[in-house]
């Protein structure tokens, strides 16, 4: 959102004032956290992983993700316990937050509720026994693969009683690819929703708190096959620039001309974010080569499923991350990157000539 010329000298004071009032919160100590725990493991599944080849900024970045540890837990938390709306943070009836509520709290810090108006709010009139609390990101296309559905695969593996609801807010509720998977994927189908709107919710009895360890193959497997995926003539391949219309970050500040050089270069242009998801399925399981901006339409590469692609990823010179090249490591596919300029904005350039070699870089891998 942007703010207003008259507003701007207010911000360092409102910034101030912000985070005066998150250092009003409590956390429960993560030891309290750690007795809760019915399953974990640790590891560096990435570190394994080439970045050889890549553009050495690029390859930096990568090589200093590929060196963290990830985290794979199911937390059962007893009540009684608050779920605030907006995140789905945890909040005890002594005001603490519990940071579990959402994977990666205790190193990224999500942005907290204001501590001062959950002090004037009313008590929650919705209450509940138990849930399966696991909303990291639901609303963008990878994490709702990745962490949600793969959170209710780690659930349903370890033995959570499919009569405990989850929970989904209701802005979720009328996006395609939860629609799609409330259909298809039998995790979710058969396991009781609970609609969470505006109000906090009480937890009278357990909240469950799931983690997947992220971005592997044996996760995305396991969310493919619990999907009716739908059937594909798989010898008539396709080259694809993924073209994220509409996007307020990471736009193309020239896309005009790159998409017409994409498209001369033979490249079918597509917008995953207008085609339903068995379309998406479909198109990108046929998809031998893929090139796009790092967005959550990237994803769809899973659906080839190990079969031979290469993507060729674009990033703006101040955002690089390593999710779809760990993708793609993982299911053997080829991978390269190429930098365009920084971003302001939400656009960033990217040179024509330097697409255009690379796009020819890539026709030449296989």
């Amino acid at each position: 959102m942007k703010i207003p010329r008259f507003l701007r000298p207010l911000l360092p004071i409102a910034r101030a004032l912000r985070s005066l009032d998150n250092a009003l919160w409590r956390p429960v100590p993560e030891r309290v956290a750690r007795a809760h725990r019915v399953h974990h493991r640790t590891g560096r599944p990435f570190a394994h992983h080439s970045v050889e080849g890549l553009e050495p900024r690029i390859a930096a970045r990568f090589l200093q993700s590929n060196s963290y540890e990830q985290e794979e837990h199911l937390l059962k938390f007893p009540g009684p316990l608050r779920l605030e709306p907006a995140r789905g943070w945890g909040i005890t009836e002594d005001r603490r937050l519990f940071w579990e509520a959402i994977p990666f709290s205790r190193t990224d810090r999500p942005p907290r509720p204001s501590y001062v108006l959950d002090r004037l709010r009313p008590p929650p009139r919705k209450r509940v026994d138990s849930v399966v609390a696991g909303r990291y990101w639901m609303h963008n296309y990878f994490h709702f693969f990745n962490d949600f559905l793969g959170s209710l695969l780690l659930c349903e593996s370890l033995g959570v009683p499919p009569e405990v609801p989850v929970v989904v807010p209701d802005s979720v509720l009328r996006l395609p690819f939860f629609q799609y998977a409330a259909a298809h994927f039998v995790p979710l189908a058969r396991r009781p929703i609970l609609v969470q709107g505006a109000e906090h919710l009480w937890v009278s009895g357990t909240a469950w708190f799931p983690k997947v360890m992220p971005n592997r193959r044996a996760l995305w497997d396991g969310v493919l096959d619990a999907l009716e995926l739908p059937s594909v003539d798989s010898t008539e391949e396709v080259d694809l620039f993924v073209h994220r219309r509409g996007a307020h970050v990471r736009g193309l500040a020239n896309e005009a001309q790159i998409l017409e050089r994409a498209s001369r270069e033979g490249f079918q242009i597509v917008d995953p974010g207008a085609l339903g998801v068995a379309d998406q399925m479909r198109l990108f399981r046929r998809a031998r080569r893929v090139v796009g901006v790092h967005g959550a339409g990237l994803s769809n590469v899973a659906f080839r499923r190990g079969a031979p692609l290469d993507l060729l990823e674009i990033f703006p010179e101040t955002l690089i991350a390593p999710h779809y090249f760990w993708l793609c490591r993982e299911y053997g596919y080829g991978y390269r990157a190429l930098l365009g300029g920084p971003e302001r904005g939400g656009r960033f350039s990217l040179d024509p000539d330097a697409l255009a070699r690379a796009l020819e870089g890539l026709r030449r891998s296989r």
